[in-house]
Parts: structure tokens; sequence; C-alpha cells
């Protein structure tokens, strides 16, 4: 979690930049200009796959890497990346490839770094025809977002930006905890957005994403699970608020909605 103090750290120097944000192939990236009647089966197909990548128990059979110790990997992996400003769903992609490796073969505790290294720069090249386009929760949230922010206007817009931005960054966060890797990342997502938008006391309409299929018992524990993440985050860093500041904008300008 001391990787809360580089967020702050990169978010001042940031600031200086002449290019405040990094772009990212998402929703609010220039790159994806003309392709927005393409969102919904972009996500159909994503929740439709997201079985295949779903890693859970991938430290079962691993004698020398604990949660704790997965942790500090996923932490180590989160400052490189906000050093190399690559976007947000990058590191999403490269937690998954490290999940999936640790899952398939035993790895020594002496050749992590080199684990999460080697999964950074594979997240960071889609383009080679490997098979890495992850559903990530990262992409649900900003699906989810971004389909509540184009139905409001006004102070109630912005005041889900903000709880968008807690949000982005409460989730980035849970990449270092091993339990929560073990849910869904739709479902993670889903549950990180409806304890943002709860702490931000603005509405989301009861927004019900598409295609999402969960029991109330299962959304309540999730729900109180990230609730818990969440407050021990608040408990740890009382300028927390502050931090999230920076992932309000993390994408640059908004899409314009029609």
């Amino acid at each position: 979690m001391h990787c809360l103090e580089t967020v702050l750290e990169w978010r001042l120097k940031k600031s200086s930049c002449r290019d405040s944000s990094p772009q990212c192939a998402m929703f609010q990236s220039p790159d994806n200009k003309g392709f927005e009647e393409y969102l919904e089966d972009i996500y159909y197909h994503r929740l439709g796959i997201e079985y295949k990548y779903q890693v859970t128990l991938c430290l079962e059979n691993q004698p020398e890497v604990t949660p704790g110790i997965r942790g500090l990997l996923v932490t180590w992996m989160t400052q490189i990346h906000h050093q190399l400003t690559l976007c947000q769903d990058t590191l999403f992609i490269a937690v998954n490839i490290v999940d999936r490796v640790l899952d398939v073969m035993q790895t020594s505790r002496d050749y992590l770094q080199l684990l999460g290294v080697t999964a950074i720069l594979l997240a960071s090249k889609l383009a080679i025809n490997f098979d890495l386009l992850v559903p990530t929760s990262q992409f649900f949230l900003e699906y989810f977002a971004s389909q509540v922010i184009g139905m409001h206007k006004g102070f109630d817009a912005d005041k889900l930006r903000q709880a968008r931005g807690f949000a982005r960054c409460i989730l980035e966060l849970s990449l270092q905890d091993y339990d929560l890797s073990q849910i869904k990342a739709s479902m993670l997502a889903f549950c990180v957005w409806k304890v943002s938008v709860d702490d931000a006391a603005i509405p989301d309409g009861d927004y019900m994403p598409p295609g999402l299929c969960f029991t109330p018992e299962y959304y309540q524990y999730v729900y109180k699970e990230v609730r818990n993440f969440s407050e021990t985050l608040r408990q740890s860093f009382p300028d927390l608020e502050s931090i999230c500041e920076h992932y309000v904008s993390l994408y640059g300008m908004e899409t314009t909605q029609n």
C-alpha cells in the first residue's frame, strides 16, 4: 500500500509536464474515435471470455510465494508502471500474466522481480498476436462508469467523475490483495463502482450492468469485501481523497456524449 506515496509523487511530477495524463486505449482515448458504436459489443465479448482468464488460488502450489510476497511484487510493479506512465489497463494485464504464470509453474522468490518486469513488457505489447487481451476489472469499471456518467449532466456528472476517480484508485490498489484477486473481474469492478458512488453520496440511478449475473448474497459478500478494503485504506492514508484526484482525469478529455 505504500505505493500510494509513489502515486502522489508521480502526480506532482506529471503536473509540470506538457501531457498531464497518459493516453490509454479506452473510452476517452482519441484512438477510439469512430468506434463508439462498438463499445457495447466489446463489453459483451469481454464479459463472455472473462472466465478464460480468471485465475484462482494461483499460490496454492507455490512453496516460496505467499499472498504477502505477491502483494509486495504487485506494489513494485505498480511503481514501475507509474514511472513509465503506462496506461492503467497495462498494469491490470501485467498482474494477470503474473498470476497465470504462478498458476502453472513453481517460481523461486529470487526470480519474482524478473517475472514482474517481463509481464509489464508483455502487457505493453498487445499487437504481437499474444493472447493477452484480458477482460480486466479496469475495463469493466470504465464501461460501467461511462454508461452512468453519460446519463447525467452538470453537478451530478461531476460528482460521478469524482466517484470514478476514487474507484480507479481503489481498483488499482486492489491488485495487491490476493483475496480480492479471486473475485471475477466484472463483479469486482461493479462493487468497487458501487462503493465509490455510495461514498460520494451521489445516486447512479440503481445502475445494473447488462449481462452481469449474480445472486444477492454474492453481491453482498463482494460489496462487503470491497467496503472493508476501502475503509482500511482510508484509515491508513487520511489524504486518500487528494491522491485519488489524480485518477479523475487519468485518460484526459472526456468523449462527448450525445
